[in-house]
Order: structure tokens, then C-alpha cells, then sequence
């Protein structure tokens, strides 16, 4: 589910031309994700069996390989899947004006601000490479799996950390050399 809330004003006092506005956006991911990412199948002698129950060779001879080129499974299962449910949020202001200097002059400037809230899950259910934290299993390399939240070789918190930085500055003219020539 994404939900994504836009407006956007226009003022335009004078030789002004405010555009002003914001994005307000949050999206819900539920998905189911299978340990093995698929069924274990296996296949045994017995489909390929002698069929009749009465033959003393019934259920000892046939091939597993000639079960599997037939599709027919001995028995399946699927591993349990675990639900993960992620979550974010993207708030998006910005301003902008356009200033008419005069018949052949525009000029452009403005500001967006994004505010990207990093992602989470629910019950913190969602397992990452963390490149700075020694993995045992290679003697201590970084670069180990650690997932959110409280637990023995989590990470402590909740999501990845926000950067508020992200602000992105806009600025531009038009200039109209003559009735067939503009300059942008």
C-alpha cells in the first residue's frame, strides 16, 4: 500500500510567482518470505515401482531419478515463512519563486526539503549485512547479519539513522533574446 498526500499553491503577488508545496508519503510493505525461497521435494524409488502390490519385487525396484523426470513427488514441504511488514515515511516540502525582473528577464529559485524517515518493521523482523560489526564465523572480518531491535547481536535500535541534510537548492533564469530566441 503506498499513500501519497500532494498539494501545491500558487500565490502570485506582484512579479512574484510563488509555487509552494509539500509530498507527504507512507508506504506499507507486507510480504510473506519462505526460509528455502521454495518447496523441498523429494522423490523415492517407489512411484516407479512395479505397480502391482502382488509382484514380489513391488516397491524395490524403480528410480528416483525416473520419479523426478515424471513429477511424481514422495512427499514436499514447504518451510514456514515469516511475515515481514516494512514501513516508511517521505515528507517533502519545497518553495519556489519566480521573479519577473522584467519583459525578457525570469529568474528562478527554490528550496525542497526531503525528509526521509528510513525504513522499519514491524516487530523489527528484518535481517541485514552490518559492515561494521565483526562476523565470528570468519575470525572477526567485518561484515556480519544483525537485524533491529533488542535482542542478543541486534543492533539496539529501531531503523537505520535519519539524515536531515537533504536539501536541495534550485536556481534558475529565462532570458528572451528576441521574439524567436530565449535563453533558459
Amino acid at each position: 500500500i503506498d499513500i501519497a498526500l500532494v498539494n501545491n499553491w500558487l500565490w502570485t503577488p506582484g512579479r512574484n510567482t510563488f509555487n509552494i508545496g509539500g509530498e507527504l508519503r507512507r508506504t506499507l510493505q507486507d510480504t510473506l518470505n519462505c526460509a528455502t525461497c521454495a518447496a523441498r521435494v523429494q522423490f523415492s524409488h517407489v512411484e516407479t515401482s512395479t505397480p502391482n502390490a502382488s509382484d514380489p519385487n513391488f516397491g524395490s525396484d524403480g528410480s528416483s531419478f525416473a520419479s523426478f523426470l515424471l513429477g511424481w513427488a514422495d512427499n514436499g514441504l514447504r518451510e514456514s515463512a515469516e511475515e515481514v511488514r516494512l514501513r516508511d515515511l517521505d515528507l517533502s516540502p519545497y518553495i519556489q519563486d519566480d521573479f519577473r525582473v522584467n519583459d525578457r528577464l525570469t529568474i528562478n529559485a527554490g528550496l525542497r526539503w526531503d525528509i526521509m524517515v528510513p525504513v522499519n518493521a514491524v516487530n523489527d523482523n528484518l535481517v541485514f549485512a552490518d559492515f561494521t560489526a565483526p562476523n565470528a564465523a570468519t575470525g572477526g572480518l567485518l561484515g556480519a547479519a544483525t537485524k533491529f531491535g533488542n535482542c542478543t547481536g541486534c543492533t539496539g535500535t529501531h531503523r537505520a539513522d535519519m539524515h536531515w541534510g537533504n536539501i536541495d537548492p534550485r536556481f534558475g533564469f529565462s532570458y528572451m533574446v528576441n521574439s524567436k530566441t530565449v535563453v533558459q
